[in-house]
């Protein structure tokens, strides 16, 4: 959860409690228009890639340790995020779809 304060707090999913705080960003506001940049919290793997649209960068945190272990910077002003690891999004033949018994017999024929 990335805080107003720029803070990337990192928390345990079976408690809610905070395990790392970590200063990724400066401290930000919601815009007034919805349509502008601002920063962007996604999580793949181990890490969470933050967009910081102020300074025109992507920083890398492992989530694990609570630490930025890299930082980039943007040809433009991130405005939103996707991250791709190149897995597919369910099991190889599972499309999300219950086939269960699809055997359509008449058997009055």
């Amino acid at each position: 959860m990335l805080t107003y304060d720029g803070q990337l707090n990192i928390l345990d999913a079976g408690t809610g409690e905070v395990l790392h705080e970590v200063d990724v960003v400066q401290a930000w506001e919601e815009p007034e228009e919805w349509q502008q940049p601002g920063p962007a919290v996604k999580v793949a793997g181990d890490r969470a890639y933050v967009t910081d649209a102020a300074a025109q960068k992507l920083h890398v945190v492992d989530i694990a340790a609570g630490t930025v272990v890299d930082s980039f910077d943007l040809p433009e002003i991130p405005n939103e995020i996707a991250v791709v690891d190149g897995s597919p999004e369910s099991p190889s033949g599972d499309d999300g779809h219950d086939h269960g018994d699809h055997d359509h017999k008449d058997d009055d024929h």
